[in-house]
């Protein structure tokens, strides 16, 4: 767990302005925009900011000075720690929960290897209210290493590949959920099969993001 920030740096892939714009045009809300929340624990500069509805309340977290001084400039507010230890905020508050944590490898407290973004998945998922929105950025090769996480925390799941440019770069994943504990096999099966797809990027039938933000469309639950 030490390791983590010494990676903070290493580890920060801050999304695509491309992306971002994807992910807002699918997102709607009904009434006040200030009725709803949303937090990213691995905010880095606030870029998650520009993904959200205008006006909504924007809460995150950074582990990095310079980084979470920036963030200070586009966040409503700001905390500064190490998301998987230091932050205190209201469990089950928010109406999304943006999440791009560090892409890597760590150690778990029995010693054995696991992946940073199958940790920050499974301590985050208390921070946001039943039913609310998840939005999580991860590599590829994370996906099956997230599987089970995913399916017992959250239902409805969809998965979405970056634009064909962005995911030749960046070989980066959006996935969508809904907060609802629940044991879901068949959902960890399908997970894994597109995480360990061989030759998926020319034939695993999934719809690329630009795509899917051209009709699909995403709420979330107030948090007043």
């Amino acid at each position: 767990m030490a390791r983590l920030a010494s990676q903070a740096k290493m580890g920060y892939f801050p999304t695509p302005e491309s992306v971002l714009a994807l992910i807002k045009n699918m997102i709607e809300i009904e009434g006040d925009p200030a009725w709803y929340a949303v937090f990213d624990p691995c905010c880095g500069t606030g870029e998650f900011t520009r993904a959200m509805p205008d006006g909504v309340r924007t809460y995150g977290n950074d582990l990095d000075e310079e980084r979470y001084q920036m963030a200070k400039q586009n966040v409503d507010q700001v905390l500064f720690g190490d998301a998987l230890f230091d932050i205190k905020t209201t469990h089950a508050a928010y109406s999304c929960l943006y999440l791009n944590p560090p892409y890597d490898w760590t150690q778990d407290i029995k010693g054995e290897s696991v992946r940073v973004e199958k940790l920050f998945l499974e301590s985050t998922a208390k921070y946001l209210k039943r039913k609310g929105l998840l939005i999580l950025i991860i590599p590829k090769e994370a996906l099956a290493h997230c599987a089970k996480s995913l399916s017992y925390h959250y239902k409805k799941i969809q998965v979405f590949p970056f634009p064909d440019k962005e995911f030749e770069a960046f070989d980066q994943l959006v996935v969508f959920g809904y907060r609802g504990n629940r044991i879901d096999d068949e959902m960890t099966n399908r997970l894994c099969t597109i995480g360990n797809w061989p030759t998926w990027r020319e034939d695993l039938p999934l719809k690329k993001l630009d795509e899917a933000a051209a009709t699909e469309k995403l709420t979330m639950p107030a948090s007043k």
